[in-house]
């Protein structure tokens, strides 16, 4: 449970950029609320669309290839980040929703899989805090940075801090449906 609590941490953990983000759609782009309500909500969309792919691909999946490939791709998109444009910032955030979504409820689901018998809710509630403290350390972390080191920087460094879970996927008990059946 120890090793599945600091996988939770590290996988969450990275410094936090989207403020910044949001203040450049509002004063560079130029973006009015309006338009980033109507852009939230069809990304809302695209995020529902990445959940019933989830439960569509659930049963198959194998989480710990799953895992380690999502961090990966967590990397890269968080690169991505470092040419950020009126347009690359619609097609992120439709893309980046479908995509986050799948990959938020297979996490949901790696921590409901590894939740201890006998014990389900109380060791499925203390993984499901460990993310929520890693997403507030992420915004911590994020904002005591930014102005040390400029968004590039804090791009760059929170893409790198993604990979620090990889050597714990490794330890993580092989997880597969026969696990679900068990429990």
């Amino acid at each position: 449970m120890l090793i599945v609590g600091l996988f939770i941490f590290l996988y969450k953990f990275s410094p936090s950029f989207g403020t910044p983000l949001f203040f450049m759609q509002r004063d560079v782009f130029k973006w009015g609320k309006v338009w980033i309500g109507v852009l939230g909500t069809i990304s809302t969309i695209f995020g529902i669309i990445g959940s019933i792919l989830y439960y569509k691909a659930s049963q198959r999946i194998n989480m710990k290839k799953w895992l380690f490939f999502s961090v990966f791709l967590g990397a890269a998109t968080t690169l991505s980040y470092l040419y950020y444009t009126p347009v690359t910032a619609v097609v992120y955030d439709i893309v980046y929703n479908l995509v986050g979504m799948f990959i938020f409820l297979m996490i949901m689901d790696f921590m409901a899989r590894k939740s201890i018998a006998g014990l389900e809710a109380t060791s499925f509630a203390l993984l499901c805090s460990i993310s929520n403290l890693a997403l507030i350390a992420s915004n911590l972390s994020g904002a005591f940075l930014l102005p040390k080191i400029g968004l590039q920087w804090l791009i760059v460094i929170s893409a790198v801090t993604s990979f620090l879970c990889l050597p714990l996927i490794s330890k993580i008990d092989n997880v597969s449906n026969l696990d679900r059946k068990s429990l």
